[in-house]
């Protein structure tokens, strides 16, 4: 009798796991409320959700109607806090969150100072962050912005300081940094610039290329094959090209956009 009860108790546990489901919200709080559509439950009776949390404790907010709001005020949260919001719900009728980016990451950095140094370390600013997104760092070369690095933002209210040290080209450097939202479009500070009086060279003949490419110093490459497909890039004073097949390519370094050569 005792084993007959045990295999029923888990039985009607994994019964009761087969119906339900989640949606698990994590990001930081912005002052914001979230707005549920709560369809009927299952066979037309009562409604979908029976259960919210948010940071692990179960919420006091009115569930048992068509829409419900997630009062995010009551809870003490400050802007900026992290928050888990877990909405319980059967699996054959799941709500609908109306406002689905009301805790995701937000991009509000604003600029305080911004600057570049001669030796290329890149140093900037901020205040007003919600949430740690990183920094990406560009630079203008090459008729392009390319990301030639990432920063880990601090995510803080009052005064983010941050610094890189980027690669300088000759002649006028432009650099900016730059956010993705949660709406996935790149968020951009001002660019700053500076001045580079040395020049790298290049040392190969590129007529006809069989085993490296040389410069006279480190820099930033790019090659492109005959289709405009990148298929080699870095920072090097030297290119390993052995593993091309014969061809015609493209090379970008320094300040120098387009160089050709033949790939033997």
């Amino acid at each position: 009798m005792v084993r007959t009860l045990i295999c029923c108790a888990a039985s009607l546990a994994f019964t009761v796991q087969s119906f339900s489901a989640s949606i698990v919200m994590d990001g930081y709080y912005q002052g914001k409320d979230i707005y549920v559509k709560n369809p009927v439950g299952p066979k037309g009776v009562g409604f979908s959700v029976y259960e919210v949390l948010v940071n692990g404790e179960i919420t006091s907010d009115e569930i048992n109607s068509s829409a419900f709001i997630i009062d995010l005020h009551i809870l003490g949260l400050e802007v900026g806090d992290k928050v888990t919001v877990t909405i319980n719900h059967h699996d054959d009728s799941a709500p609908k969150i109306l406002n689905s980016d009301a805790v995701l990451l937000q991009s509000t950095f604003e600029m305080i100072s911004m600057n570049i140094d001669e030796k290329g370390r890149l140093s900037w600013k901020t205040k007003n962050e919600i949430g740690e997104l990183p920094y990406k760092i560009q630079q203008f070369k090459w008729n392009k912005w390319i990301t030639v690095g990432e920063v880990s933002g601090m995510g803080r209210m009052n005064e983010n300081t941050y610094s890189f040290e980027a690669d300088l080209h000759s002649g006028r450097n432009t650099f900016r940094v730059a956010q993705r939202t949660s709406e996935g479009k790149l968020r951009y500070s001002d660019p700053v610039h500076c001045e580079n009086a040395k020049m790298v060279t290049l040392q190969t003949e590129l007529k006809k290329v069989e085993s490296e490419i040389q410069f006279s110093d480190n820099t930033h490459f790019e090659i492109y094959d005959a289709y405009g497909r990148m298929v080699k890039r870095g920072v090097s004073n030297t290119v390993d090209v052995k593993k091309l097949q014969n061809g015609q390519y493209y090379l970008n370094y320094d300040m120098s956009f387009g160089s050709s050569f033949e790939k033997k």
